[in-house]
């Protein structure tokens, strides 16, 4: 019984796995002039805007 339970539970595991697919994210990337390297991706699905500043 537990053999048939977890054969059944990896297969269920491992169906979902191969249906995972990864989404291509857009975008486009920049250098500026001084040496900045400007990454670009816009999602106009929601109303939202998030800046993220990087340095070293």
């Amino acid at each position: 019984m537990k053999k048939w339970l977890l054969l059944g539970s990896l297969g269920i595991c491992s169906s979902s796995i191969c249906l995972a697919q990864t989404k291509q994210i857009q975008f486009e990337k920049y250098t500026l002039p001084n040496g900045l390297t400007v990454i670009l991706h816009q999602d106009k699905s929601a109303p939202v805007v998030a800046v993220s500043a990087l340095y070293h």
